[in-house]
């Protein structure tokens, strides 16, 4: 059985201010899942660079971002925590 979680509950503002953002448990994610980064971009409508310059920390995602990743990764409560907010 897969639970869903639903990150938008979580979320008010457009733009999420990242305290200790994990990029390398975010990779490892995406790498378990699957999934392709250049999938997951598009579904975040950025291109691959963007995504990339996101992962390494040099960029910040947008809320709308953490939850099409929380949704595309099937992330749940604390596993966004600990990637985003840790």
């Amino acid at each position: 059985m897969m639970i869903i979680y639903d990150c938008r509950k979580y979320f008010n503002r457009k733009e999420v201010i990242m305290l200790g953002f994990n990029g390398k448990m975010l990779s490892r994610k995406i790498y378990d899942t699957g999934i392709k980064k250049k999938v997951l971009a598009e579904r975040l409508g950025i291109s691959p660079y963007g995504l990339a310059m996101k992962i390494s920390g040099k960029n910040e995602f947008k809320n709308s971002e953490i939850i099409t990743i929380c949704e595309s990764l099937n992330l749940t409560p604390d596993e966004r925590d600990s990637i985003f907010f840790s």
